[in-house]
């Protein structure tokens, strides 16, 4: 059904912004000043250099076991990775955005009168 799969293409774009954004929020507010930029060149490449090694991949999977296949395949690894870093790391479980706090030195930039020429 058409429709049905347009459904589907927006609300997996919607995730994929979603965790993407996610991802990067969670990063910049956890990793050290001085390592920020490493990490973060790290997180791009692995976000966007895997990204078309994956599409390789699955392309390849897809001609050879069918689309239905594929895509049940790539959900079940992608639920027994989650699984696992769930049962290696129990203290993801209870991460949430309410325990972080603003740093003490946290200040607002002054705000400058708009521009007229």
């Amino acid at each position: 059904n058409y429709y049905l799969a347009l459904m589907f293409i927006f609300l997996t774009g919607f995730g994929m912004v979603s965790q993407l954004s996610t991802g990067n929020s969670l990063l910049q507010l956890n990793v050290p000043d001085g390592l920020r930029g490493r990490i973060m060149s790290l997180f791009g490449l692995i976000v966007m250099g895997f990204a078309p090694l994956g599409s390789i991949l699955y392309g390849s999977a897809a001609t050879y076991l069918g689309p239905g296949s594929t895509i049940a395949g790539g959900s079940l690894l992608a639920a027994m990775g989650a699984g696992l870093v769930l049962w290696k790391y129990p203290e993801l479980r209870h991460f949430g955005f309410n325990e972080m706090e603003a740093p003490e030195d946290a200040t607002i930039p002054p705000t400058y009168p708009p521009l007229r020429g």
